[in-house]
């Protein structure tokens, strides 16, 4: 059962992770890239789609010869290129999806950036319920939860605000999230949990970052 476990489904769900990961780095590729505009979004995405792929080549190789043996050659070679296939589909997803659609969200968010400036100013000291002169993403969530009475108009500018807040804010705290990662060493099961440690940031809003939102919004998206 552990044998089976090695040599079929570990490598397989390992895979399937791995894309996964490879869907999450394309969403980080076109965010990062947006600003650029449409072509920095074409650049980024297909470099790191090429070398995916060509890592992907290996992978879908070693996961095939691991599952089902070495015999199975040409099996090997159609399914590492299937999977460089799949790797690179992942990872141009999002930034596909962002050149289709980056140049109407762009003017959406220039268009609306001067009203949700106008509404959050006027709305701040409503919103910052512990005083502190900062906005957090807490707060939003009470307030749109029926705390504040709002027009629907000031709901759907505020909470386009909040989902944001990296953007339109700043980083006011961080803490260290661990991730317990199994490593295995042998066939036979034998491994250990290896901790990964990322950052995890918290954003807030202040009133220089609201005074200053419409103008970083309408250049940020100059591009597009």
């Amino acid at each position: 059962m552990v044998d089976f476990f090695m040599t079929r489904i570990l490598p397989a769900s390992l895979a399937v992770v791995l894309l996964w990961l490879f869907c999450l780095l394309g969403a980080c590729i076109a965010g990062m890239a947006l600003p650029g505009g449409p072509g920095s979004v074409v650049i980024w995405a297909a470099v790191t789609a090429l070398l995916l792929g060509w890592i992907s080549l290996y992978l879908g190789e070693m996961v095939w010869e691991i599952t089902y043996g070495f015999g199975s050659w040409s099996s090997a070679k159609t399914a590492k290129k299937v999977y460089a296939l799949l790797a690179v589909l992942c990872v141009l997803y999002s930034p596909l999806s962002v050149l289709l659609n980056g140049h109407r969200q762009a003017a959406f968010l220039r268009q609306t950036a001067p009203e949700v400036q106008t509404v959050a100013l006027a709305r701040f000291d409503e919103i910052d319920t512990d005083k502190n002169g900062l906005l957090t993403d807490s707060e939003f969530k009470e307030a749109l939860d029926g705390k504040l009475k709002l027009s629907s108009q000031e709901r759907a500018l505020l909470g386009l605000l909040q989902n944001r807040l990296a953007e339109a804010g700043h980083v006011i705290d961080s803490y260290p999230v661990t991730t317990q990662v199994w490593i295995s060493t042998d066939s036979n099961g034998g491994g250990y949990f290896s901790p990964i440690v990322t950052t995890q940031y918290i954003y807030g809003i202040n009133h220089a970052d609201l005074e200053s939102y419409s103008a970083r919004t309408l250049e940020r998206y100059k591009n597009w």
